[in-house]
């Protein structure tokens, strides 16, 4: 009983905080496909795995009366099968690239305003904040904003 509480509890928290992990690990253009492939791995490898020890559990069962059920010796393959994929995932995951978000904000203040845009002048023309972008990598972007009022 503990064994599943402590297993449940660790499969809870890993699911739920790897979202929050990803987001901050990836360019913001990229969080939903990179949530995407989380969620479709996560699938997948669920489906898989839990076939993959039915099957060794049914091809191991011993008949006890008219009931067939699992052995130990299929217990013990499949958690042989388990420990095998945590260590492949422990030896991955020591390669993977450490990454630190970057302590510079991504949107810079333009030196041409000395205040905050007013909000209804922000929804009015939301292409006319007093702010620029930057690229990812922290470059200027190319693209200038309109000027306030519109078009020249």
């Amino acid at each position: 009983m503990l064994i599943a509480v402590v297993l449940g509890a660790g499969i809870g928290l890993a699911y739920s905080s790897l979202p929050a992990l990803i987001i901050g690990a990836v360019d913001p253009s990229e969080t939903g496909a990179a949530n995407g492939l989380n969620t479709l791995m996560r699938s997948i490898g669920t489906s898989v795995s839990s076939a993959v020890i039915g099957m060794v559990l049914a091809n191991t069962s011993v008949t006890t009366g008219s009931v067939e059920v699992p052995s130990m010796e299929g217990f013990r393959i499949s958690f042989l099968i388990a420990t095998g994929a945590v260590l492949i995932g422990l030896v991955l995951a020591a390669f993977l690239p450490s990454q630190r978000p970057s302590a510079h904000p991504v949107l810079l203040a333009s030196s041409a305003d000395a205040g905050p845009a007013p909000v209804a002048s922000a929804l009015a023309a939301p292409a006319a904040t007093a702010a620029r972008t930057v690229r990812h990598d922290g470059a200027p972007s190319s693209a200038e904003p309109p000027p306030p009022g519109g078009t020249p």
